[in-house]
């Protein structure tokens, strides 16, 4: 399992490296969402993953909006290639080996530090935005059994649209997933109800 590091140069390195890709790269980037965040926990945020993007794109909302200390899980495979991306908070997993449980346990770790965000993409490949589903892979049910402290679910679907516009806009739609009223084993089903009708509004 590779782990990831923090430093505070690259802290601040990255945060204004990605505004700066960003705003070259886009026309705009939108925050949609109608909740309260809870500073006094820690969050795990579930998401689509279409594009290279995603990871720098939810790391941009964290600082805009959340201002917790980021994490986001990877394939082993590629981060392997990538290691520079530990300092951005990025660590491995290895699917199908025992290494799993390491990163489970680091995970669950993770989201029992009040001051942390971690970032998960549980059908752990690139797919495409255009997908009527996601589906789940069992990762993140284990990780939850494992984390001892209240946590905010936050749901994210990220689409992109270009309009009249040279640059795509990114738009970044936030749902909490409310644990009092749904259960963790509906996690998937919840999310893909959410997800659906946030295409049905665009199309």
């Amino acid at each position: 399992m590779i782990k990831n590091k923090f430093y505070k140069f690259f802290d601040i390195f990255w945060k204004y490296f990605f505004i700066i890709i960003i705003k070259i790269n886009f026309h705009d980037f939108k925050v949609h969402f109608d909740f309260s965040l809870e500073k006094k926990k820690s969050i795990l945020f579930i998401g689509n993953h279409f594009s290279w993007w995603d990871g720098f794109f939810i790391y941009h909302l964290n600082e805009k909006i959340l201002n917790k200390r980021f994490n986001v899980m990877m394939l082993e495979e590629e981060l392997s290639k990538r290691k520079f991306l530990t300092t951005t908070g990025a660590f491995s997993v290895r699917k199908n080996s025992k290494e799993i449980i390491k990163t489970i346990s680091y995970s669950a770790e993770i989201l029992n530090n009040p001051n942390n965000l971690l970032l998960m993409f549980p059908q752990g490949k690139i797919e495409s935005m255009h997908k009527s589903e996601i589906k789940f892979e069992r990762g993140v049910y284990k990780i939850l059994e494992k984390t001892l402290k209240p946590i905010q679910i936050i749901f994210s679907v990220v689409m992109i649209d270009y309009l009249s516009n040279r640059k795509p806009t990114v738009n970044v739609y936030l749902k909490e997933f409310d644990v009092e009223k749904n259960k963790i084993i509906d996690l998937e089903c919840v999310y893909n109800e959410w997800y659906k009708e946030v295409k049905e509004k665009l199309q």
